[in-house]
C-alpha cells in the first residue's frame, strides 16, 4: 500500500496504522514545491513487494475514496 509521506510521523491512528501495515511513503510534487522530489527507494520497494507477490495500490486519481465517476488522472506518484 502507498500514501503520501505527509501521512507518516504524526501522533495520529491513521498514521500508527499505515505505518504498521508496512505502507510505502510517496512524495508529491505539491509537498515540495522548492525541492527535487524523488521516488526512486519508493519504486525500489514497490518493485519488491510485486516480486515477492504482494499486490500493490496506487490512485493515480490523487485519492482512494469512493466516487462515482473517474476523476482526472494526476502525475506524482509515479515520478521518478
Amino acid at each position: 500500500m502507498t500514501a503520501k509521506d505527509s501521512q507518516f510521523g504524526r501522533r495520529t491512528f491513521q498514521s500508527w496504522l499505515i505505518e504498521s501495515v508496512g505502507t510505502i511513503p510517496l512524495k508529491r510534487r505539491m509537498d515540495y514545491m522548492d525541492e527535487n522530489v524523488d521516488n526512486t527507494d519508493a519504486m525500489a520497494k514497490l518493485l519488491v513487494a510485486l516480486e515477492q507477490g504482494d499486490a500493490v495500490c496506487l490512485f493515480p486519481e490523487g485519492f482512494s475514496r469512493y466516487h462515482p465517476a473517474m476523476a482526472p488522472l494526476k502525475t506524482g506518484g509515479m515520478s521518478t
